[in-house]
């Protein structure tokens, strides 16, 4: 009986520990800058980077939830007002189109499923937004993106107003699900980006940092063990005495 009663405790135990929810783990923080031609110039006379961040939100012992978040950095080649204004070499464009895809160790990948995201509205410096070959005012109002699932992780608007500005003010912010990758593990390894738009790419290849095990926080576990204390000197009154034969 009692170690029928220690099986239990240790069941109650793994199941109140796997409910605790860890902390988000970042797994992407990383600069991307224009993608090459063979000759080294940039594809669309594209400038600067931006700045992207992919953080583990959530996890069950089959899914992870991520979040990513796109920002224009404050560099590359500045627009010139007013809008409409052709410029050669072209200004920094806005990104209208994110693209992801996620891979094993060992070459496995995974695929996205539930993915939606889109931008707030621009609220940085005067003429921030303002890029592209025709000095498009990118951004200025935000809005929902359209996403498509799959091997590619896509989120994408044709609403100039909603794109991801230049140079900062504004942020791409994106949910989507990974299941196990197909050589069966949880693990993201490496992470494919690419963005673009007026003409204009940015594409990186960037190792993941491996998620950490989940940890219950400390303020969780306290609050397991006035459930656990009754359980335990259930277990003490059972133990038989030192003197019995």
């Amino acid at each position: 009986m009692q170690k029928a009663s220690m099986i239990g405790l240790a069941a109650l135990f793994g199941l109140m520990i796997s409910a605790v929810p860890s902390h988000a783990q970042t797994i992407v923080s990383t600069d991307v800058g224009p993608s090459l031609y063979s000759d080294g110039s940039t594809v669309g006379g594209a400038s600067g980077t931006f700045h992207v961040v992919i953080t583990q939100t959530g996890s069950t012992s089959t899914t992870d939830t991520y979040q990513v978040t796109v920002t224009g950095n404050s560099d590359g080649t500045a627009g010139t007002p007013p809008p409409g204004t052709h410029q050669d070499p072209p200004a920094k464009s806005g990104i209208g189109r994110i693209s992801l895809n996620f891979f094993e160790a060992g070459g496995g990948s995974f695929s996205s499923t539930s993915p939606s995201g889109g931008t707030n509205a621009y609220s940085g410096p005067v003429n921030g937004n303002i890029g592209g070959p025709d000095n498009v005012a990118f951004g200025a109002t935000g809005g929902a993106w359209g996403a498509t699932d799959g091997a590619t992780t896509i989120y994408s608007t044709a609403d100039a107003s909603a794109y991801v500005a230049p140079e900062g003010g504004n942020s791409f912010t994106g949910t989507f699900t990974l299941g196990l990758g197909t050589l069966g593990t949880s693990n993201v390894s490496q992470v494919e980006i690419a963005l673009q738009d007026s003409g204009q790419q940015y594409s990186k290849l960037v190792r993941a940092t491996p998620v950490a095990p989940v940890v219950p926080e400390p303020g969780s576990l306290a609050l397991l063990l006035p459930g656990l204390a009754p359980l335990g000197f259930l277990l003490r009154r059972r133990r038989p005495s030192s003197d019995e034969d």
